[in-house]
């Protein structure tokens, strides 16, 4: 039976610390992640944190893509762009942000059911 994933057992603070730290650090710095993390009561290894690590940096990745392609899409596909200013405009990029978050979780998901159906944990699996 495969393990489960880092951000399945690991608290909710302590994993926005975790992501926080790598994100800082470049994804690096896994020793003294795994320090920190041992003082906080949760013990895991720097080879797990490398792992959770990568899948971090290719969610980020993905996320500023998706990001950059609606913030371009929509100052290129919007009728009459340039009048669109100030509460509009922020309201405007505010739907795509919106939207994109909900892809972005309808992805989740579907990773998630499908982790669960397939015992695949998409943290583990080697790149």
């Amino acid at each position: 039976m495969s393990r489960p994933s880092l951000s399945a057992v690991m608290p909710e603070k302590l994993r926005e610390w975790l992501d926080a730290h790598l994100r800082s650090k470049g994804y690096g710095a896994l020793i003294e992640a795994s320090e920190h993390l041992k003082t906080q009561g949760f013990e895991i290894g720097k080879s797990s944190i490398h792992r959770y690590a990568q899948a971090l940096r290719k969610h980020d990745q993905i996320s500023g893509q998706q990001l950059a392609s609606v913030t371009k899409l929509m100052s290129s596909k919007l009728p009459l762009a340039e009048a669109v200013t100030g509460r509009k405009a922020q309201i405007l990029m505010e739907l795509g942000r919106l939207k994109l978050h909900e892809h972005m979780l309808l992805e989740e998901m579907k990773g998630l059911l499908n982790e669960a159906d397939t015992g695949i944990h998409p943290e583990t699996e080697e790149a």
